[in-house]
């Protein structure tokens, strides 16, 4: 349910300046993935490392997910970067903030 929220939560504008073979990719299981799917590929691929993204009660923290781990997670296979990765990022901090309040996590 967590990794569901986080992918609606993170899924806008993946539009991209950057030219065919240069845009925002992540690489994994073998595949470089682009637009919408780089979102999940990059989750999942934290989930594999057990990096605790689907852990709400952490977003909030720049401690235990700090915004180097973020980063790293959406680290390109290509010279391109996440599209409004500071933006995807006070998303992460807020809902994060909100589910605390609500104690939903």
């Amino acid at each position: 349910m967590h990794f569901i929220f986080l992918v609606d939560l993170l899924n806008f504008s993946f539009w991209s300046q950057e030219p065919g073979e240069s845009r925002f990719a992540i690489e994994y299981r073998g595949r470089k993935w682009t637009g919408y799917w780089s979102l999940v590929a990059a989750l999942r691929r934290a989930v594999d490392d057990n990096i605790p993204i689907i852990n709400p009660s952490l977003w909030a923290s720049d401690v235990e997910l700090s915004d180097n781990v973020w980063r790293d997670l959406f680290q390109s296979a290509t010279h391109g970067n996440i599209p409004l990765f500071k933006e995807r990022l006070a998303c992460i901090r807020e809902a994060g903030k909100v589910l605390e309040d609500v104690n939903v996590s």
